[in-house]
């Protein structure tokens, strides 16, 4: 009797064993297919955000580029002033003329003295309406510095928008006696359609905004001078000329009915120019749905196992 209650017994713990084994060799593989399955679908979101800030730091090059060009207008009209000019620069206004002329994005040109008031321009009929040019810090900047600066967005009376580019006028013993500086109406038709040639996918918007986080120019002409959801962040990132990219919980999605939605964002500042940056959003449902396929094919293929 006991010799069959050990036989029993042994019976019983053999299929334990099988049992074990069996879980095993099913659980197993299947394990190991999950992790490699959770590997690829963190592999392709990340390589999808790669690409995302692969995209925003072309753009921003592009941009870059072109504010180049501009500065380059500007700066052919430095060493035109006039031998022993000192409080009041004059320098010629066909070089003025020429720079209008030749400029993808200025609506104006214009000379500025050491006090910010505007001396000569291009076209002449509209000059001044600023009046002084002191009020805004990137001016102040270059007499104080004598550096290339572009101004964030300043909004003058009656609602007028503008942008700056500025550029120090010296005199021959390279004292900066003035400014010669480019406006840009953001409105204009050129500087509209800057971001025209970016290839965007479904829900996605490209945005160029200002150090302060505001949105100057955008393939959605719904958010133009709205104030970025992370414009502290993204003001940050500017002024450290840093990349980043991830996804944004709850960012403000303006339109017709404003709502909150999850997006993935992607923004690189502008290289050497670093006061502007570009910002590319798209919903996370659209921007992961190469991802989402895929979760769902690994949970089908796991439930068939």
């Amino acid at each position: 009797m006991g010799g069959g209650t050990a036989r029993r017994g042994m019976v019983q713990s053999l299929r334990v064993r099988l049992a074990l084994l069996t879980l095993a060799g099913t659980l197993g593989p299947i394990a190991i297919l999950g992790w490699l399955s959770l590997s690829s679908v963190q592999s392709l979101q990340k390589r999808m955000l790669d690409e995302r800030q692969h995209l925003a730091a072309s753009v921003a090059a592009h941009i870059n580029s072109v504010l180049n060009s501009q500065f380059e207008l500007l700066e052919t009209v430095s060493p035109q002033l006039a031998p022993g000019s000192q409080a009041r620069p004059e320098v010629s206004q066909s070089a003025l003329r020429e720079d209008y002329a030749r400029s993808r994005l200025f609506s104006r040109v214009f000379v500025l003295d050491n006090a910010g008031t505007v001396l000569q321009g291009e076209p002449p009929d509209g000059v001044p309406r600023l009046g002084s040019m002191v009020e805004i810090p990137a001016a102040e900047t270059v007499l104080k510095e004598g550096s290339l600066q572009i101004s964030s967005l300043w909004t003058g009376s009656g609602g007028v928008r503008r942008l700056f580019l500025l550029v120090a006028l010296r005199n021959q013993q390279g004292r900066v006696v003035g400014i010669v500086a480019g406006e840009i109406d953001p409105q204009g038709r050129q500087f509209r359609h800057l971001l025209d040639f970016v290839p965007l996918d479904s829900g996605e918007t490209v945005d160029l905004v200002d150090q302060h986080g505001v949105v100057i120019a955008s393939t959605a002409e719904g958010r133009l001078y709205t104030s970025s959801d992370h414009r502290d962040f993204l003001a940050k990132l500017i002024e450290r000329r840093k990349p980043a990219a991830g996804p944004c919980h709850g960012c403000h999605q303006s339109g017709p009915a404003e709502q909150r939605v999850d997006e993935v964002m992607a923004f690189a500042p502008l290289p050497s120019r670093g006061s502007w940056g570009i910002n590319i959003r798209q919903p996370q449902t659209q921007a992961y749905s190469t991802v989402a396929a895929l979760r769902r094919k690994i949970l089908i293929w796991g439930s068939a196992l």
